[in-house]
This record gives C-alpha cells, structure tokens and sequence, in this order.
C-alpha cells in the first residue's frame, strides 16, 4: 500500500483504533463495604483501628525498610513515612509527575469508583500496583 491510503484508513478511524489499543487495567472490584483492605481509606469514626494500625505499620516497614519490631513499638505518629489519603486526580497526577522526575514517592493503592473512565484508570496504575474498585 502507499503511504497516502494508509494515511486515509487512519483519518477514517482514529477513535475506534485509538480505543482498541489501550490496555484494560486490573482493579480489584470491592463489594463489601467493610472490606478491611480499605481500612487506610475509611474516616476515622468509621475504621477498624486495630486493621488500620497494621496497614499504616506494614506500610511504612515496606517503605523505610526498617524491621518489625522497630515499627511496631512506635507509636503511628512516631513512624518515620507519612500515610495519608488523597482525594483528587491532581494529586494522583502529581505523585506520577514526582515519580517520572526521580523522586521516591510510594502510593500503595488507589480507591476508584467502578466507572472511572479508562484513562484515569490507566493513571492509576502507572502509579500505584494495587487500584481497589468500588460500586
């Protein structure tokens, strides 16, 4: 074929080829609202205290690489990397923009909606390993 009707076939469909070639990310769909993998997400009233204390110590002993022991006879606000919970796409896109620049920036999850749109999905997992989808 020429260049020119490839260039044709292109203009016809940029939209459908453009749909089809971006890959489908995984999330891990929550049904429960009690779910304890989102003990980090939940308002402090509402949380498992105890689940969320094991979340906020693994979390920061994966991160400082310190030992068990030394995180877990810390008290939380004594523990050196801070857990905190974000609630817009910006920060979520900042965090991308700190990575992409070099800095170490550890996101170990994201909370979705189950019909968040493809690309911010895709956002998503370029940022974090684990997206926690919720209906």
């Amino acid at each position: 074929r020429s260049a020119a009707s490839k260039r044709t076939f292109r203009s016809n469909c940029p939209r459908r080829a453009a749909s089809f070639s971006r890959p489908r990310v995984d999330a891990i769909n929550i049904t429960d609202a009690e779910d304890p993998r989102l003990a980090l997400y939940r308002v402090r009233s509402r949380r498992d205290h105890q689940e969320y204390d094991a979340q906020v110590r693994d979390l920061n002993r994966r991160v400082s690489g310190n030992g068990t022991e030394h995180v877990r006879q810390l008290p939380l606000s004594k523990l050196s990397s801070v857990v905190d919970v974000h609630y817009t796409w910006d920060c979520l896109r900042q965090a991308k923009e700190a990575k992409d620049a070099g800095f170490h920036v550890f996101v170990d999850s994201v909370l979705v909606p189950s019909s968040t749109p493809d690309e911010l999905m895709s956002l998503a997992a370029e940022v974090a390993p684990k997206i926690f989808a919720v209906e």
